[in-house]
């Protein structure tokens, strides 16, 4: 394997989005061959978590030549890596970005600020509206394979410096900042799953992958993130699971509407600059819920989005819409999937996966079960695989964001159960005025960081994290067993 470019990431991860330039782009460890032009520019991600498994969903964005790209990152032994849909991550940045709407204008005037903060706004996502072992030094070569348009190979290190010698031979350039790194997840026991394009797939956007784990316990490993990190990296996590969650030894805070300001002059919000603010608090170690909600995945009410010639009343329903507007799923067979989510919505019934990966077959779900598989539409099984081990009714998804600055990558960052379960929703009227009646009172207008109807995030970096382990059914069609 000449692999030419490498991008070292966790079991888990992080997407990243920027209000303004940061001073890097990160995507958890990563190392480019000097003589390379292909460039990691960021992730999209989310994770899923449930008593029987965890799952990261990850797509690399990157400049220059898919051909020259392959990407490392470290699992817990049993993980099995699959090929996902972008119609998945569509939604989901989109059911959840905030938008700032104006106040009633009367002719009272607040030209005051306040502390408030958030981000996102109503134009933030266009794309809507349209087993063998070998032993090589050290090194087992636990499994190679396919799967969809990528070559997989997973590793498994006997000494701690094997892996890096490994990386070294093999024609990835790891800086000796990482190769550390590297060494203390081999220590830890993690194997590697190492992936990159197949040879002529014609392939100019990675497809998304997701990475099944066994076990619920999360944790960050933020000392990986370090590895080829800018000054600040911004990050947005997407989690899926049974309540609200929220990094644990770090300041957790929302959104106050109240406290965002509308300029009605420049009709334009302060709510990029109170995000910002609020971020930089606690020297950076600070993450922003900018969204959760219960519900939201399958019952009807749960969101409110036009998903090309349709219109989605949740995330599974804007997921098949989306799919099949990407031709991932035939019209035909998107009225009868539909149907189904509208049988499911609001079950307190817990969704499993019937079917055994060793023998290629599936059961039937007993009672006060569902079938996974009711939650797929052809080839789109994102959904199914996300809701494993959980109740509909009970499924919480949050929108967490951050902007950590490199000296809070020192150490791992767990993830639990949020000590306030309240919802948070994505849609907030500014409780400020700026230049009300400004026609009769003319004002200086603020100054803003995006004008517009509230700041647009563009996509940025990303934050790996590692699922601890526990037992896990896994099966599904596109996948590879990998230990």
């Amino acid at each position: 394997m000449n692999h030419r470019f490498a991008c070292l990431a966790a079991t888990a991860a992080l997407v990243a989005t920027t209000l303004v330039a940061p001073d890097a782009d990160a995507c958890g460890g990563c190392f480019i061959a000097p003589t390379e032009n292909t460039v990691v520019t960021g992730h999209r991600m989310a994770v899923s978590i449930s008593p029987d498994q965890s799952i990261l969903w990850d797509q690399i964005q990157y400049s220059g030549n898919a051909a020259d790209f392959s990407w490392v990152l470290p699992v817990k032994q049993g993980a099995v890596v699959e090929v996902a849909s972008d119609a998945f991550f569509d939604v989901l940045e989109a059911a959840t970005q905030v938008t700032v709407t104006a106040p009633p204008e009367g002719c009272a005037v607040n030209n005051g600020g306040g502390s408030g903060f958030g981000c996102g706004d109503s134009e933030s996502f266009a794309g809507l509206d349209a087993r063998g072992e070998s032993n090589t030094g050290g090194v087992q070569v636990i499994h190679e394979g396919t799967v969809g348009p990528y070559e997989t190979v997973t590793l498994r290190a006997t000494e701690p410096n094997a892996l890096r010698n490994w990386l070294d031979t093999n024609g990835y350039a790891l800086p000796d900042d990482v190769a550390p790194i590297v060494d203390a997840y081999v220590e830890e026991e993690f194997d590697f799953i190492a992936l990159k394009l197949a040879p002529n797939q014609g392939v100019q956007q990675m497809q998304p992958v997701r990475v099944v784990t066994p076990g619920s316990s999360v944790a960050l490993p933020l000392r990986m993130v370090a590895a080829g990190a800018g000054a600040t990296v911004d990050l947005v996590l997407y989690v899926i699971g049974e309540g609200r969650y929220e990094p644990r030894d770090y300041a957790n805070v929302s959104i106050d509407a109240g406290l965002v300001t509308w300029d009605f002059r420049s009709d334009t919000t302060d709510y990029a600059e109170q995000r910002l603010q609020a971020l930089q608090g606690n020297d950076g170690r600070t993450w922003l819920t900018a969204y959760s909600r219960t519900g939201t995945m399958l019952s009807q009410g749960g969101v409110s989005l036009q998903v090309g010639n349709g219109f989605a009343n949740s995330i599974g329903e804007g997921y098949f819409l989306q799919g099949e507007s990407l031709g991932e799923v035939s019209s035909s067979d998107l009225m009868t999937c539909l149907q189904k989510l509208q049988g499911i919505q609001g079950s307190m019934d817990v969704v499993v996966d019937t079917c055994d990966p060793e023998t290629e077959t599936c059961g039937t779900a007993g009672a006060g079960e569902i079938d996974a598989r009711d939650l797929a539409c052809g080839d789109l099984d994102d959904l199914a695989r996300a809701m494993v081990g959980l109740h509909p009714a009970d499924v919480t998804l949050t929108r967490l964001e951050g902007a950590l600055p490199r000296e809070a990558l020192d150490g791992d960052l767990i993830l639990e159960a949020g000590s306030n379960q309240n919802q948070v929703s994505n849609t907030m009227t500014a409780g400020l005025k700026a230049n009300a009646c400004w026609d009769s009172e003319p004002a200086a207008a603020p100054t803003f960081l995006n004008p517009g109807r509230g700041p647009k995030l563009p996509p940025g970096a990303a934050l790996a994290m590692v699922l601890g382990a526990a037992g896990v059914v896994l099966v599904g069609r596109r996948r590879m067993r990998t230990a």
